[in-house]
């Protein structure tokens, strides 16, 4: 059974609760602090993994990998973003040791199950 579309509507719904007084939560997290370090050379890549249409809101999950030219380091994690007519843009940011744990939590089994 294809688990994507539980997995987005779960992700929509946690992202949908925390309501609109937080802008983002790149800060908080180990992709977000990493992209926005400044006076170094970053490559940054991603790839949509799915999404979903909700009423008027789209939400897509995509996978990123950014990777620091000078000293090789790389980091990944999933970005997910709500897109809306009547809604303003969210968006939030999950770092890679942080995936099984959620996805356990929505019910899905954890990467090394798959």
């Amino acid at each position: 059974m294809n688990k994507t579309p539980l997995l987005l509507l779960t992700l929509s719904g946690s992202l949908l609760a925390t309501g609109h007084a937080q802008d983002t939560n790149s800060l908080y997290t180990t992709i977000g602090v990493f992209e926005t370090r400044t006076d170094e050379i970053l490559i940054r890549a991603f790839n949509q993994i799915g999404a979903v249409t909700v009423g008027p809101d789209t939400i897509s999950v995509r996978m990123k990998e950014s990777k620091d030219l000078g000293t090789g380091e790389i980091v990944y994690g999933l970005s997910i973003q709500i897109d809306g007519n009547q809604s303003p843009r969210e968006r939030a940011l999950i770092d890679d040791d942080e995936i099984d744990p959620f996805a356990g939590r929505a019910g899905l089994p954890d990467q090394n199950q798959i």
